[in-house]
């Protein structure tokens, strides 16, 4: 018995299409061209090229200042904390540049915003149960704490890169809710989902999850 074979019909053959009616009136292509406003005069300004410093060298620059305040010695006397931070903002409500020095309290889960104004002064502590981003020593921390762990060791290759994502919860009675974790994946750099996973908890110093 043979296969009947089907021949596929023909397409259509269309003659003259015209075009479309234009979604918007007038049509796009019917649309004179914006007028030119000009520029009347140009104002040349003087400036000068300003070298600002970086996070680091700012946090050495205010630690003395920061660190010496009483309110923030009484907030973290005796807490294991870390710097994550410090930055130089410019607004309109302010004449001149402020700063902020991002502190986080392991002990009692807490974060510190420390503002200052341009002359170094301290202006105000802020107290947030928000998660600032990671440190780089965090990083570096959470990294070294998961290659630690017995059961991520054995499963690790030379190949192997590692990344650190912060796990951020955003609702109350999450279980990640005001605990500084951080998501560290190890793998191959040139695929896309790590092949080793786990949760290292910063405050405790322990891997507290795995995706074996």
């Amino acid at each position: 018995m043979t296969t009947p074979i089907r021949q596929l019909p023909r397409p259509p053959e269309y003659g003259d299409l015209r075009e479309f009616p234009a979604i918007v009136e007038p049509r796009i292509r019917d649309l004179p061209p914006p007028d030119d406003p000009g520029i009347d005069e140009w104002e040349p300004f003087g400036s000068e090229r300003k070298e600002l410093p970086t996070s680091n060298e700012l946090v050495q620059r205010l630690r003395a200042t920061v660190f010496g305040d009483e309110r923030l010695r009484r907030l973290l006397e005796g807490k294991r904390h870390v710097v994550i931070g410090a930055a130089l903002r410019h607004d309109d409500k302010r004449p001149s540049a402020h700063g902020i020095v991002s502190i986080y309290n392991y002990s009692d889960d807490v974060s510190y915003e420390v503002r200052f104004d341009h002359e170094l002064r301290l202006l105000e502590v802020v107290e947030s149960v928000e998660q600032p981003p990671l440190a780089e020593e965090e990083i570096a921390r959470a990294t070294e704490i998961a290659r630690s762990d017995e059961r991520v060791a054995r499963r690790l290759r030379p190949e192997y890169q590692a990344f650190v994502l912060l796990v951020s919860a955003v609702e109350h009675g999450d279980e990640h809710y005001r605990q500084r974790r951080a998501y560290v994946g190890f793998g191959p750099e040139d695929e896309r989902m790590p092949a080793v996973r786990v949760i290292v908890d910063l405050g405790t110093k322990r891997v507290v999850g795995r995706d074996e």
